[in-house]
Order: structure tokens, then sequence, then C-alpha cells
């Protein structure tokens, strides 16, 4: 009964080191073609989510990949630069986007492109409701803070995975449904949290980390009157930084 299903990155390198981008490609390739099978003999509407190493214009590219049944149906490029794979990864994408599956907008975030807040944030700007992190957490500060933070000031729900270590382990956030102040909240008492979100960590341990996330909980980003997470931003005053990027 699992729809969503996220592996760590580059899941099937040990490591997660990738030490030839042209093996990795083909590697990659018969990792999809695994896990394909596996959601075929599964017999119900899943699918996987993790990062590998696909063939680019320019080269071997780590992408964030949505596996079905059938295959690869989706793939998300990394945005920023990594030291960790400088070697071989020699394309970067230039944009993060969502994809509408039977119970939501999923976006993949790839990697060390988690280490950076806008990135969540540009996936509230094209409506995402669950983000999808395969990632090889490095410090604490990652699962313990980075994480939680980027799920509770986007509302947005998140399923990370990485290769369980003393930085921190793999987690999956979802959020509270009531949020707004001065409405009726029907599923719990005020108790001076707004948008902490409700958080499952895995253990140390490797081995399957289950828990329930509600999509439909990420509609409302209104924290108080006049007080939208997202929308009524003075747009205006950053005009002259996009003008001078373009």
């Amino acid at each position: 009964g699992v729809q969503l299903i996220v592996l760590p990155e580059l899941f099937c390198f040990a490591g997660g080191v990738v030490s030839d981008g042209a093996t990795a490609v083909s590697t990659s390739r018969q990792a999809v073609q695994a896990l394909a099978a596996a959601l075929k003999s599964v017999g119900v509407r899943s699918h996987v989510v993790t990062s590998l190493v696909l063939a680019g214009e320019d080269g071997p590219q780590h992408c964030g990949v949505l596996i079905g049944a059938e295959g690869l149906e989706w793939q998300q490029p990394q945005l920023h630069r990594s030291q960790r794979h400088a070697g071989w990864n020699r394309q970067l994408g230039d944009g993060l986007g969502v994809i509408e599956l039977d119970w939501g907008k999923l976006t993949i975030v790839v990697g060390d492109d988690a280490l950076y807040p806008e990135t969540f944030r540009l996936a509230v700007f094209q409506d995402a409701d669950v983000v999808a992190v395969p990632l090889h957490v490095q410090e604490k500060w990652e699962t313990e803070l980075g994480l939680v933070e980027r799920s509770a000031e986007n509302r947005l729900c998140l399923v990370a995975a990485t290769r369980p270590g003393a930085a921190g382990t793999s987690l999956i956030t979802t959020l509270q449904q009531d949020f707004t102040l001065m409405t009726p909240w029907e599923t719990r008492q005020f108790d001076g949290i707004l948008s902490h979100p409700l958080v499952t960590r895995a253990t140390a341990e490797p081995g399957l980390t289950r828990a329930t996330v509600h999509p439909q909980f990420t509609d409302n980003k209104v924290a108080s009157a006049n007080t939208d997470l997202v929308n009524g931003r003075p747009w205006h005053l950053a005009e002259a930084i996009t003008q001078a990027n373009r």
C-alpha cells in the first residue's frame, strides 16, 4: 500500500561514491530496470525516487529519478555544483520541475541541492505538495534543523532518505491540519506552535521507515491575517536584481 518510496542518493553505489561516470550510467540503467520490475511484481501503483547517473548532453549527469512499474517516468537534474561529484557530474540543471501524481504534486531535490533553502522555495512557487529528497547527509544540522525548517517555513511534506550514519538518518515530515491563527482549530488545541511539522525519524539501522504524509494540508499557507508564507511578497523590489541576472 505504500505509494512513494524514497531511497538514498546514488543508492546502488557503495557509499554513494561514483568513480567512473560512464560505467555509472550503465549501472544506473540496470537499477531502473530492477526497480521497475520490483514495482510491477507488487501490483499496486507505487513509485520509487532516488538519484542516479544518467547520460546528459555533455556527459554523465546526477539526476533525481521517479521510477514506476514501466520504468523511468521523470528526472530532475542536480542544480548546484557539488564538490563530492565534481569529477563526473559535468552538467547541471537550470530549473526545478514538478510532476503531478494521483495523490498530489511531487518534486525531487537532489543531494546537496537540499543545503540551499531557496531550492525548497522554488518547489513552493510551483505548488509542490511533497518533496522527495535523496541525499547523503554530511553534517548533523541537515537532518536536525535544516530539513525540518524547510518543511516548516514552506508548509511542505518531505520524504528524505540518506544512508544512516553519525550525521543523521532518514526522516519524513508531514503537517498539522490546523495552522492559521484566529480561525477555528478542529484537530488540536493551540500550544504556541504554528508550523513545526510532525517528524518521523529512521533509526541508525538500515531498514524501512514508514509514515503517512498529508499533501492536502500544504494548500494552506496563511499563518494569520495578511500573512501568507508565499504570496504577497513585494516582487517589484527584486526586479532590479532579476533584470541584472538576465
